[in-house]
């Protein structure tokens, strides 16, 4: 109330014609204060009213979306349902093509094939081939059906080479743990050794993608679609004994499915930036191909066998990130942490194993791929 009384005297101070017109009674004196106020007198008519609600007391702020909207020609979103311009929200699905760089590393992947040791006992270094971060990349295209929902198509490919070499001196030797027992160069051992482990995959999808949920600054969408997966594990490995003993091993997954999925974003008020979550499980069922061959450098095929499976090896996504959109909503910038895990796979060392023992039961191993993501989309 106090503050108010303060507001207004200042208001009417603050006018020029209050202040120069007026007057009191010349009993009382000259002067704007020397007589009482009710004998004040005012010039124009009525003195004019000052209140406090008048006042601006804050600046609305112009929301992202208010400048998106400024020259949208709403009448091409009627169709949408919505209340707001669709088309350039930027949840709106839209055409165009994007390509993504991806930098992973294979887990639950690698293979012992060395042991460096003092007579039977074990002395020094295990000789591994484990994946080290490789890169691979993901290109597709997005077409909309309308603002709500879309069909794509993208293509993924990655590839990852791994060496290892393994070296000692006498009184010491090298065991190869992946050469079979029945061998001739089963119990032998040699000064050198060494192992290569190749570990790809290559995937196709077909997607369609729909609004699930919208608010002005966040969305859902749900997915569904189709597709075709390989994963490949190329393993070799040589030791000197008694010349040259090479191992070679190759496993193979050629499926087909479904997958089912969602993604999610939340986009900053006042400013292009986002971030986002995505996550989807495909169900592949295809075949599992093995194949095991031994030879030496007198011996063109010591031992050689393959085996086949088929089998639903489930895949699950997930992935988490920021991003940049531009205010017309064509170039779009993300990156993030990407896990892929491949499920009821066989991985090449369990392979050996069960070459090793004549036992392939219970070969289901689970191989997971993770690291950074870096995508560029461009749309109209």
């Amino acid at each position: 109330m106090r503050s108010s009384v303060f507001v207004l005297m200042a208001a009417m101070l603050a006018s020029p014609a209050f202040a120069e017109d007026a007057s009191t009674s010349p009993t009382q004196g000259d002067g704007f204060f020397a007589g009482s106020a009710d004998r004040l007198s005012w010039p124009y008519g009525s003195p004019p009213v000052y209140r406090v609600s008048d006042m601006a007391t804050e600046v609305a702020p112009v929301s992202f979306e208010t400048q998106l909207t400024s020259s949208c020609d709403c009448q091409r979103c009627i169709p949408c349902g919505f209340d707001t311009c669709c088309c350039d929200q930027r949840w709106a699905h839209r055409t165009g093509g994007f390509g993504e760089l991806l930098y992973l590393r294979a887990r639950d992947a690698e293979v012992a094939y060395a042991q460096i040791r003092d007579g039977a006992t074990p002395f020094g270094r295990t000789g591994t081939v484990d994946p080290s971060y490789s890169t691979g990349f993901r290109v597709g295209f997005w077409s909309a059906w309308d603002c709500r929902s879309s069909l794509g198509v993208s293509y993924t490919g990655f590839d990852s080479s791994t060496n290892d070499e393994l070296i000692t001196d006498a009184p010491l030797s090298i065991a190869s743990l992946v050469i079979h027992p029945s061998s001739v160069a089963a119990g032998s051992t040699g000064l050198e050794a060494n192992a290569s482990l190749d570990v790809s995959f290559d995937q196709i999808d077909i997607t369609y993608r729909r609004i699930w949920g919208v608010t002005e600054n966040a969305s859902v969408n749900w997915l569904a679609g189709v597709r075709y997966g390989r994963i490949q594990q190329q393993f070799q490995s040589e030791i000197s004994v008694n010349g040259t003993t090479t191992v070679q091993s190759e496993l193979d997954f050629d499926g087909v499915g479904f997958t089912l999925g969602f993604d999610a974003e939340r986009y900053a008020p006042c400013n292009g930036f986002l971030i986002y979550s995505k996550g989807n499980a495909a169900f592949l069922a295809g075949e599992f191909r093995g194949d095991y061959t031994q030879f030496d450098s007198t011996d063109p095929l010591e031992v050689q066998t393959n085996w086949q499976a088929g089998r639903i090896v489930p895949v699950l996504d997930l992935e988490l990130g920021v991003g940049w959109q531009g205010c017309n909503n064509h170039l779009r910038v993300t990156t993030g942490y990407v896990v892929q895990s491949w499920f009821n796979t066989v991985s090449t060392d369990a392979w050996i194993q069960g070459v090793q023992n004549s036992n392939f039961v219970g070969l289901n191993n689970a191989m997971t791929f993770d690291g950074l993501t870096a995508k560029i989309e461009y749309v109209w």
